[in-house]
């Protein structure tokens, strides 16, 4: 077959090197043992790179595919496949010089698709020429982004797809997705479904960098008040959108690239300043939660069945795309709540609560995950499940992404769910006890313990220690002449139940002094929404500050606010007391006057 290529001159009639080329496409997956099919694939790949250099005009790099004839196109489709074939099966044997064939070529085709792009809407041979150099792109960034046996790449290979190609690559595919995707939202015929799938598949590998360095057309929003950068407002303002959109991977592939830049927005945010208000609340980004308004809709699908009864979707259909917009965006949002520090998170706490959303999104998701998962728990609460944008959709998408996006609200939001479980009736308490008892606690409890036993974060003067038999977590303090041994044992129904603080050793601290500490510590933990970490690092904080001479809020007798982790910072100009904000304002309210609570005057 490889000498069929070699010799047959010109190579496009039916027995030319191309329709060689082309069977061997259609049979390579049926060889066996990849290793006694090397010689083929080292033969193949250097017939094409001495293409490349006698036939100038054989390989459509950089050029109008519409204005290119039907074989030409064809036979850079079979080329394409082979390429992709050759990475997938054969990469850890190739050199430095195939490498840098295959990712010139790619950097080539994908440069072919932006000067043919007036065309891709209505030629078909474009469609199919821009859906091949997809897949072979997927197939190659996917290759180079693993992390495993990187060393089998030859030097630098890694470094120059990073800095070099993936820049030129994926700087011309993003704004075509965002692009074809916009302009293709009803009447989807099954070519565009296919270049929108194909289009999807390759954004997925976009590097994050990339993602940010992106080459969107501007789109600001007048009522945007978010402080984020003018590209950062362009990449929400034309990706959020997509997670409604009806091509389900259309929707995966814009969560995707939400998800890499997820993590970049909380340093944006500012800290609110020192307000004579009970609660400051602040709305995430606008965007996402555009979104959540459809969840209203599913509220209406769900409104006759009871918390313990499963609402099935099936794919394909419209009440698919609402609940997968809809789960996608809350796996988001938690994945941004996390991701900001925990005076922020509070204030997006407060605003959660104001506006129903949390509410509103724990009796859906009662209603959209099935009522005994036992037969599969494990796979449907798993940490790194997710939604393949190459596999096709099924009826365990919605409760498996449903089942994982709980368990990551009781993870990162734990306080919030805690509150609105304790607000329902007793049939629905008792319903989502059971529930999270059986399917989740256990799978929390080794995530909580595991990571802190064995985490990198340094508590500077706390050692940390486990007992996960009994879902115990010891923590010792010590400073100069001071020690303190803590118990936090978490219960059965965790996050559910209250988490219980026990001191087993003191040293050093007055037994008054001691019962503000330990009291102040289960507030920590049962309010914050966060780890157990998190707790202990608020925490440790409000002890180092007052053995670093900051003075307790005259009101609560505590340096750092149970809530929003204030420090005390609003002074009577009269007795120079400090207070926090929040206690002020309470007091403010309580009492009926604006005075200093300590020397009653005017404040």
């Amino acid at each position: 077959m490889v000498a069929r290529m070699m010799s047959a001159e010109p190579i496009f009639p039916v027995n030319g090197g191309i329709q060689a080329l082309a069977v061997l496409n259609s049979i390579v997956t049926e060889m066996g043992e990849i290793e006694s099919c090397r010689d083929l694939f080292e033969a193949s790949m250097s017939q094409i790179m001495t293409w490349k250099e006698d036939k100038d005009d054989l390989l459509l790099y950089s050029s109008d595919v519409g204005q290119s004839r039907s074989d030409i196109i064809f036979a850079n489709i079979e080329i394409m496949k082979f390429l992709q074939q050759t990475v997938n099966l054969v990469s850890i044997y190739l050199t430095d010089k195939e490498w840098d064939f295959i990712m010139c070529s790619v950097v080539s085709f994908v440069q072919s698709i932006e000067e043919s792009v007036e065309r891709l809407p209505t030629s078909v041979e474009v469609q199919i020429f821009t859906c091949t150099t997809c897949r072979l792109l997927t197939t190659v960034a996917s290759c180079l982004q693993t992390d495993v046996e990187k060393a089998i790449f030859p030097p630098n290979l890694l470094t120059e797809w990073n800095e070099f190609f993936s820049e030129g690559i994926f700087g011309a595919l993003l704004p075509l997705f965002v692009k074809t995707a916009e302009n293709h939202t009803e009447s989807i015929t099954g070519q565009i479904y296919l270049l929108l799938k194909s289009l999807s598949l390759s954004v997925c590998q976009c590097p994050k960098q990339q993602v940010l360095d992106h080459k969107l057309a501007a789109y600001l929003k007048a009522d945007d008040t978010s402080g984020l950068p003018n590209s950062l407002q362009t990449l929400l303002n034309h990706v959020c959108p997509l997670l409604s959109h009806d091509v389900r991977e259309v929707q995966l592939g814009a969560f995707h690239l939400l998800y890499s830049i997820i993590p970049e927005l909380p340093q944006y945010e500012k800290e609110s300043k020192d307000s004579t208000e009970e609660e400051v609340s602040r709305c995430p980004p606008q965007q996402l939660m555009t979104i959540l308004v459809d969840g209203s809709k599913l509220e209406v699908m769900s409104s006759s069945l009871n918390v313990d009864q499963y609402l099935k979707i099936s794919p394909f259909t419209d009440d698919y795309t609402l609940a997968l917009s809809y789960l996608l965006t809350w796996r988001l949002l938690l994945y941004f709540f996390k991701s900001s520090t925990a005076e922020i998170r509070q204030e997006y706490a407060i605003y959660f609560r104001q506006t129903g959303l949390v509410h509103q999104f724990l009796s859906n998701i009662y209603r959209l995950m099935p009522d005994n998962p036992t037969q599969d728990t494990k796979a449907m609460f798993d940490r790194n499940f997710s939604l393949n944008v190459a596999s096709a959709a099924t009826e365990k998408d919605i409760p498996y992404l449903s089942c994982y996006v709980y368990r990551h609200a009781l993870q990162t939001v734990p306080a919030m769910v805690r509150t609105w479980w304790k607000e329902q009736d007793r049939k629905t308490i008792n319903y989502v006890d059971r529930f999270t008892s059986k399917h989740v606690s256990q799978i929390l409890c080794t995530e909580e313990i595991q990571p802190v036993s064995k985490t990198d974060i340094q508590l500077e003067n706390i050692t940390i220690k486990t007992r996960p038999i009994t879902r115990e977590v010891i923590a010792t303090y010590s400073l100069e002449e001071v020690t303190i041994e803590m118990v936090i044992a978490l219960p059965e129904n965790y996050p559910l139940g209250t988490i219980t603080v026990v001191s087993e050793k003191r040293v050093g601290v007055s037994a008054a002094t001691w019962d503000k500490w330990l009291l102040q510590l289960n507030v920590f933990l049962q309010y914050q929404n966060g780890s157990i970490i998190d707790g202990l690092r608020i925490w440790k904080r409000n002890i180092d500050k007052r053995f670093e001479g900051v003075e307790d809020c005259m009101i609560c007798f505590s340096v750092i606010h149970g809530t929003n982790y204030q420090l005390p910072r609003l002074t009577c100009k009269t007795c120079k007391k400090k207070f926090h904000s929040a206690c002020l304002y309470k007091w403010f309210q309580t009492s009926h006057n604006s005075t200093c609570p300590l020397c009653r005057n005017l404040f």
